[in-house]
């Protein structure tokens, strides 16, 4: 995470690059070749897909308004120049290790950060147990580490193209239990303070909150200078990983693609937040320097460097390689004086903060965002172009203060969610919004803490918001309270952030915190209101009548209290609501908390003028000292006459919604969807084989070869949302019991779709691989659990059958939660 180096400079870090050999089928799946040996290993010029943050051209993109502030800031906010320099030493270094994809995991039983950790295998080689030089701690072994820093450890699994980052990893090689940073590690047992795992085919962040080997949550190892880039004939194409000495203790403290951060220094309003991105201006003139110089500091210029950690000053890291050469080396001495030429306070600027241009829109509209305003009169405007549009006031403390409909309401005409309490600390029409929480002192009569509206009770502890990242397929928005301050009991100092995950789709993820710094017990936390107006109610607490209804998961009608929870609530309108409302009525919402949330009682709900909402609310708290408690929900706007929103009218549409969030919780990543291709209708059975073009289709199948989505030519629109062609097998094994089975698909982290007429199909899916049964299968399709299992050398294929709701017109088959290696061999979809 931090970095062990305070030097105050700019730091070129030459890494020493282990090497792992191959392996053919049958033999050790493995073999080191030892550090000593000097034998250096290239990794491919760019890693991860090619519109993943790392390899994004950012010499366009717009400089942040505070980006002065930010490069004064560095070394102690005063006007010292922090200029880059080149160091060279044995004691840097943060070698990489290659293996196979069937090299022998490991559990590592006992990680500092272990809520914030992958509980993946790690196949930690051997040899770096007891021989030196595996991990960035180059004189001492995972059995017996010598420094106290980092240590990391960087595995790449060059079959499957994952990547596995340890930090500080331990194990224990004796016959006793040894204590180790407050851990009882028994003998053959492993430690770390956290593990990270990537699938490289992917642009997955960590969970918003979660640390990495990094203090920003990112990775290590495609940030780094390699020896092969700056030599080759090729530009460097991606950004560089580096270190300042502070990062933000005020808010933003991260932004995209950051997802975690560590505050140090006194405060400043100033230091960056970690994940900013700061460019090489463009009229730096590098035109003096010798070739391989320019090149990197041209890559400066268009791909820039990702502030990543806590450590020196301007501490950029990459590969060490023999072919470096010493100290005297041509290739050093250039480099090194160029860098050295650089400095961070002149020569850098810092672009915008979350900046993520990826093309195209994704499902849905194309996401835009406005911020407008200052003090209390700023507001911060999402909108889905065509479906919807929210926004965000600091007049109503940072909640979502007004929803429209625009596919019934083009001219956004009317608000779904009306006002707040705000500013005005008007209660006489106040409403509780698509989302709110409510946390209780210790007296239900005591004043409480409204995560959308702390200044009604608290105007001395006003919330903050940050715009953590603004892409066409994906927004993500962070309100925040300070402390809470003129409380007394369980109510002081107590903070509540609530993260926004905001899709084209209508989809909005939420990561709701609350951290309480006094042990003791609070009356109540009511989460996640859900509020809808029913324009016609004339008394605030009558029963719905035909023009307004709230639903729930079973009772479908449940609006007194009900002494059960229920697993997700909906409201819509019926179409009687008379003018000048119409419009209004039209619209419908889904709320569903994720399952297993602590804390999550019982529904009630309440009217306010008119206004309704419906909420999870709980028994007492009891809260330990310094507690964080975590809510997520999800919520899915709607509206009828769209094919992209859903029409939340009944259970049979809010249901299958429900049980896709039950399956995978996550926020999806912000990669794009393919445009559809539009598609017929086909009658019958469909069935898809997966193979490589090469292997011959079974008799009633259709291909599918691993390409993007698109119009196939043979009536159907189908396909990946990347290409996964290279990754296809035909085993011709005889253990196939036809070639049905002997083809299949190492989707990895892939998505594959096919365009349907909406309705309702029950699908059959296969999973497996003649050759190969080191699999977990878990396959979702809409994101219901469809097929789950775990192979044997006995039974090698596990199979599963489904039936679903399309409302989107494409039926979407997706990796589920605790897959390993799924491999799909075919489908088969039935119209019901």
């Amino acid at each position: 995470m931090t970095s062990t180096s305070l030097t105050p400079k700019i730091l070129f870090t030459l890494f020493l690059t282990l090497t792992v050999a191959g392996y053919v089928n049958g033999q050790t799946p493995w073999a080191e070749n030892r550090p000593a040996a000097g034998t250096a290993h290239s990794l491919p010029p760019r890693l991860f897909p090619t519109d993943n943050w790392w390899n994004l051209n950012i010499s366009q993109a717009p400089v942040d308004a505070k980006s002065a502030d930010y490069v004064r800031d560095i070394s102690g906010g005063t006007a010292e120049q922090v200029k880059p320099w080149y160091d060279w030493g044995n004691t840097y270094g943060l070698p990489y290790v290659t293996v196979s994809g069937n090299y022998p995991k490991v559990t590592i039983q006992h990680m500092a950060y272990w809520d914030e950790s992958d509980h993946v295998g790690y196949p930690i080689p051997t040899p770096a147990l007891t021989q030196p030089g595996w991990t960035e701690d180059l004189q001492g072994t995972i059995n017996n580490p010598v420094s106290s820093g980092d240590r990391h450890l960087v595995i790449v699994d060059v079959d499957n193209q994952y990547l596995y980052e340890i930090y500080q990893p331990y194990h224990n090689g004796g016959s006793s239990p040894v204590q180790w940073n407050g851990f009882t590690v028994q003998p053959g047992e492993y430690y770390c303070a956290s593990a990270a795992f990537w699938d490289m085919k992917t642009n997955n962040t960590r969970t918003i909150g979660w640390t990495s080997s990094d203090a920003a949550g990112l990775q290590v190892l495609p940030g780094l200078v390699q020896y092969d880039e700056v030599t080759g004939t090729a530009p460097i194409t991606h950004a560089h990983r580096f270190t300042l000495n502070y990062s933000a203790n005020t808010a933003p403290f991260y932004v995209w693609p950051a997802t975690h951060y560590a505050p140090g220094g006194a405060a400043s309003s100033f230091h960056p937040p970690l994940g900013a991105r700061f460019r090489l201006k463009a009229s730096k003139d590098i035109s003096s320097f010798g070739p391989h110089a320019q090149k990197l500091l041209q890559s400066m210029k268009d791909y820039g460097i990702i502030f990543a950690d806590n450590g020196g000053n301007g501490l950029i890291t990459g590969t060490n390689d023999p072919r470096w050469g010493d100290f005297e080396s041509a290739l050093r001495v250039e480099i090194a004086s160029a860098l050295d030429s650089l400095s961070i306070n002149n020569d850098f600027e810092v672009v915008q903060l979350g900046w993520n241009p990826i093309p195209g829109p994704g499902p849905g509209g194309s996401m835009q965002l406005v911020d407008a305003g200052s003090g209390t009169s700023r507001t911060v405007t999402i909108e889905s172009t065509g479906l919807f549009r929210l926004v965000f006031e600091a007049a109503d403390n940072w909640g979502i203060a007004q929803w429209f409909d625009l596919v019934n309401d083009p001219s956004a005409a009317t608000n779904l969610t009306g006002p707040g309490y705000g500013v005005n600390n008007d209660i006489s029409t106040s409403e509780p919004g698509l989302f709110q929480q409510v946390f209780y002192g210790t007296s239900p009569d005591d004043p409480k803490l409204y995560t959308r509206a702390a200044s009604y009770y608290f105007p001395n502890s006003p919330r903050t918001f940050n715009i953590l990242e603004n892409s066409v397929s994906r927004v993500v928005v962070q309100a925040i309270s300070s402390p809470i301050a003129g409380a007394v009991g369980v109510l002081s100092n107590v903070t509540a952030d609530v993260t926004y995950y905001i899709y084209p789709n209508g989809k909005i993820y939420i990561h709701s915190v609350l951290r309480v710094p006094n042990a003791q017990t609070a009356s109540e936390w009511r989460c996640a209101t859900l509020g809808l107006r029913d324009p016609t109610s004339v008394d605030s607490y009558s029963t719905p009548d035909s023009t307004g209804w709230m639903r729930s998961s079973t009772t479908q009608n449940p609006y007194d209290w009900v002494g059960s929870t229920e697993s997700y609530l909906f409201a819509y309108w019926a179409d009687s609501t008379p003018a000048p409302n119409t419009n209004f009525t039209k619209a419908s919402v889904l709320l569903v908390p994720k399952p297993g949330n602590p804390n999550q009682g019982i529904q009630g709900r309440h009217n306010w003028s008119g206004w309704k909402r419906w909420y999870y609310g709980n028994a007492p708290l009891n809260l330990a000292a310094g507690q964080s408690v975590t809510q997520d929900y999800l919520i899915q706007l709607g509206t009828q006459g769209s094919s992209v929103l859903p029409n939340i009218n009944s259970s049979a549409v809010a249901g299958p919604i429900a049980q896709a969030y039950f399956a995978n919780p996550t926020p999806p990543s912000p990669s794009p969807t393919p445009t559809p291709t539009p598609t017929p209708t086909p009658g019958g059975i469909i069935k898809i084989n997966f193979q490589p073009a090469s292997a011959a289709v079974p008799s009633g199948y259709i291909a599918d070869t691993g390409q993007l989505y698109g119009d196939r030519g043979n009536g159907y629109s189908y396909g990946w949302n990347e290409d996964t062609t290279g990754i296809t097998r035909d085993r011709n094994s005889s253990l196939s019991p036809d070639q049905r089975y002997d083809t299949m698909n190492s989707w990895y982290g892939a998505i594959w779709e096919i365009g349907v007429p909406n309705g309702t199909y029950t699908v059959h899916v296969v999973a497996g691989d003649a050759d190969y049964y080191d699999s977990i299968y878990k396959i979702n399709v809409e994101g219901t659990l469809t097929v789950n299992g775990t192979p044997t050398s006995a039974t090698r294929w596990i199979e599963g059958t489904q039936t679903v709701i399309v409302s989107d017109g494409k039926l979407t088959v997706s990796h589920a939660s605790g897959s390993y290696n799924n491999k799909i061999c075919f489908l088969e979809i039935t119209p019901n």
